[in-house]
This record gives structure tokens, C-alpha cells and sequence, in this order.
């Protein structure tokens, strides 16, 4: 079977076993029909009387020769088929001498003494150009589907209309024609329209087994799209993955949302309702920071770190981030019940460049911003919770979202920890 390239898209994979395996199953239907075919051809010659053979029987050999080309053609397609050189115009080259084999029988045909163009098409053999066309369904490529129909076609017809053969129709030659609509040819006919009816059914499942398997891997796509940024899974079917690993820097704003005092209100709930808040409170986050155009990055227990600017300038991304932490804090009141499964958030912000890359190994990979805004970020978020601001940012971002009029605290410089420089504070929101 054609080797798959790791990197490769999934449609892309789909399509090259798809390609590998229909050459393989219309290889081996090649040697069943013309294996049929030639043996039927030699009992049809070790039969025929003598003056019916002086006639027929140089058009029987070329059968003979045309239906042993025939599965020595399908022996090859299907060795090459599972070999590591297979590609797509391999089925292309095997279908124009297919072509080739069809045309040169129905010209032995009408070239035969005393033949006749009109009978060109009375013999079984030239069934072949139904099973050829049909064989197409087999392949999900209509170029070769096209290009195969339309010389196969356009040549029987010029065959036949400028082929040669005599005007003249012999008794002879009535008398054969005759015969072969007689037992032994309509069982041959017979055969033809089985193989071609197993062969439709056959395409049919081999649709269904790829739709299937595209469902199935559609879900799981969808079930990935639960624990992973949507710009993973795009890079993933985009094929996009190589790039993402390598990273990218980019001017990002970090965001770090918390609970405050979440130990305690924990031992309050219990375990059950501990993990209905928790779900509650995702899901609130998620869904917030989606629809301000910010990706989560991770959840760490009640924390959950953001990014945005990841596509649109440092300016909108603040915006964003600002926007989206006050909507977080309002929302998260709202959202309570009652006293004792409320719960307050912190909310912090940071701008930066940063390094957005797909970490991991080959058997897992992790979508994470890195960089110095992110621990700054951490660092203002930890000094919000400390003294129970509901978001705080830094004074880029302030500076960044300053002209939106939004009434924010000046803190000053404050040194945060494991850091040598101050940091200008502003926030909002005190409890």
C-alpha cells in the first residue's frame, strides 16, 4: 500500500489508501473476468465447425491474446497496488491499456473476413466496455473516470463507423451471429452482469466504510475540540502542525482568571458540589473568553490562563482581555445561586511578546503561550487575589484601552514578586 506522510492532511491519507485499495480489488475482478473470458474463448474455438473457424477464428485468437494481456495487467496493478511505489497515475496507466485491450478486440472483430461493423457489438466480449466503465466506481477520481469513458467510447464509435469490414452479410456470417446468442455466450453475458452488479455493490460499501470512517473521525475531532484550542485542531487538519510546533512570536495579552479564597469555599461545598462549581465556573470562563475573541490556553484547578492578540493587533487584544475579565467578574456574581456556592473572581492581564508553539511529544501536544508576560500576568493576578481586587492590569494595558473611558484605580509601581523592576497597577472591582 502507497506510504502515508505523518504530516499530511486526513483527507489526504483517506484518499491515498483509498486509491491503493480500489487498484487492488480491480486488479484481482481483472484476473477473474479475463481468467472467465479465456477459457469460455477457448471452449467457443475447440467447438466451433471448420468453416465457422476460417471465418471467426483468427478474431478468437486475438481474444485469446487480448484476455490473457488482460490478467497479466491485473496481476501487475495489484502487485504495485501494495507496493511502496504506488501512486495515483498508476490507476490512470493501467485504465489506458485497459482501454487499449478493449479497442484492439472489438477491431479484431470487424476485421474479421466477412464481418460486418453492425455486428461489432453482438459479441459478449464487447461487454468489456460496460465492466471497464463500471470498474471506475471503484476509484474516487474522476479525471481518470472521464478521460477512461471518453476514449473507450469515442474509439468503439469510430470503430465501428470507419473500422472496414464488408457490406456484404454472408448466411456464414448470420449463422454465427446467431450463435452467439445461443447458451453457452449468455452464460458468459450472465457472469459479466454478476461481476458488474458485485462490483457496484462493492463500491457501495467501500462509500460507506469512508463516510463512516470520516464520521468517526469527525467526532473525535469534535471530542478533541472539548480539551483543545480551536487554533490546535485547525493547525491539525490544515496540516499546519510542523509550523505551529516550531512556534511563532507574536504581541499577545495574557489574561489569569481565579477564584478567590477557593480553599475555603471548597471545604465549605464538599467534593459533589466542589466539582458542580468547578464546571460551572469553566464553562463561564470558556465561554466568555471565546466570545471576546481570546483563547484558554489551560485549567489549573480554579485557575485559568488566557491569551488574546493571537489574531489582531496588541491594541484590540487589550481591549479584549480588559472587556473580557470585567465580564467574567459580573458574570460570576450573577451566576450564584446562593451565599454558599458564590464565588468571586480575580482577574488579571499583561501584554507582551510572547512565543505560541504546540509542545509535547508525537503522542501528546499541548497548545501554550510562553514567555515573560505570561509569569507577569501570574504575578499581577496573585496580587489581586492578595488584596481582593476584582481585575487589575498593568500599565501597558491601561495606556492600551485608556481612551475607552473605563474607571479604573491607580495603584502606583508596585514591586511583585521575583521581579527587579516595578510594575504600574491599575484596578477595579473591590469587593
Amino acid at each position: 500500500m502507497a506510504p502515508l506522510e505523518t504530516h499530511s492532511s486526513l483527507a489526504s491519507r483517506l484518499m491515498a489508501e483509498s486509491d491503493a485499495r480500489a487498484e487492488a480489488l480491480i486488479g484481482l475482478v481483472r484476473m477473474f473476468v479475463s481468467a472467465t473470458l479465456f477459457f469460455t474463448v477457448a471452449a467457443v474455438l475447440w467447438r466451433l465447425p471448420p468453416q465457422i473457424q476460417e471465418l471467426r477464428g483468427h478474431a478468437l485468437y486475438v481474444a485469446l491474446g487480448v484476455t490473457a494481456s488482460y490478467f497479466l495487467l491485473g496481476v501487475f496493478s495489484l502487485l504495485v497496488s501494495r507496493s511502496k511505489n504506488y501512486r495515483p497515475v498508476w490507476g490512470l496507466f493501467f485504465a489506458l491499456v485497459e482501454v487499449a485491450l478493449v479497442l484492439i478486440n472489438i477491431y479484431a472483430n470487424i476485421r474479421a473476413p466477412h464481418a460486418n461493423a453492425l455486428f461489432a457489438l453482438a459479441s459478449p466480449l464487447i461487454l468489456m466496455i460496460a465492466l471497464v466503465l463500471v470498474l471506475q466506481v471503484l476509484r474516487y477520481r474522476l479525471l481518470i473516470h472521464i478521460t477512461v469513458s471518453l476514449l473507450l467510447l469515442t474509439g468503439t464509435l469510430l470503430l465501428i463507423l470507419f473500422g472496414g469490414g464488408t457490406e456484404t452479410i454472408s448466411d456464414v456470417f448470420i449463422e454465427e451471429v446467431l450463435g452467439l446468442y445461443s447458451l453457452p455466450p449468455n452464460v458468459v453475458r450472465m457472469v459479466m452482469f454478476g461481476v458488474m452488479a458485485t462490483i457496484v455493490g462493492v463500491a457501495i460499501w467501500r462509500s460507506r466504510r469512508l463516510m463512516e470512517r470520516i464520521a468517526v473521525e469527525t467526532e473525535a475531532l469534535h471530542n478533541r475540540n472539548r480539551f483543545l484550542p480551536r487554533e490546535l485542531t485547525a493547525a491539525l487538519d490544515d496540516g499546519e502542525l510542523e509550523r505551529l510546533r516550531e512556534g511563532e512570536e507574536r504581541d499577545a495579552v495574557i489574561l489569569f482568571v481565579d477564584i478567590r479564597n477557593f480553599t475555603g469555599l471548597s471545604e465549605r461545598l464538599g467534593p459533589a458540589q466542589t466539582a458542580a462549581l468547578l464546571t460551572s465556573y469553566r464553562a463561564l470562563v470558556s465561554r466568555t473568553v471565546t466570545r471576546h475573541g481570546g483563547v484558554v490556553d489551560k485549567f489549573i484547578g480554579d485557575g485559568v490562563m488566557c491569551s488574546f492578540g493571537l489574531k489582531c493587533s496588541l491594541k484590540e487584544a487589550a481591549a479584549q482581555a480588559v472587556d473580557c475579565a470585567c465580564a467574567i467578574t459580573a458574570e460570576a456574581a450573577k451566576s450564584a445561586h446562593d451565599e454558599t456556592s458564590r464565588y468571586l473572581t480575580a482577574c488579571a492581564a499583561a501584554s507582551g511578546q510572547v512565543l505560541v508553539a504546540a509542545v509535547g511529544d508525537e503522542e501528546r501536544l499541548e497548545y501554550t503561550v510562553i514567555g515573560p508576560p505570561v509569569n507577569r500576568a501570574a504575578r499581577v493576578e496573585a496580587f489581586a487575589k492578595e488584596h481582593d481586587y476584582g481585575v487589575v492590569i498593568t500599565g501597558e494595558i491601561f495606556d492600551l484601552t485608556a481612551n475607552q473611558g473605563n474607571p479604573w484605580r491607580k495603584l502606583g509601581a508596585h514591586m511583585l514578586r521575583g521581579e527587579k523592576v516595578a510594575t504600574r497597577l491599575y484596578a477595579k472591582g473591590t469587593p
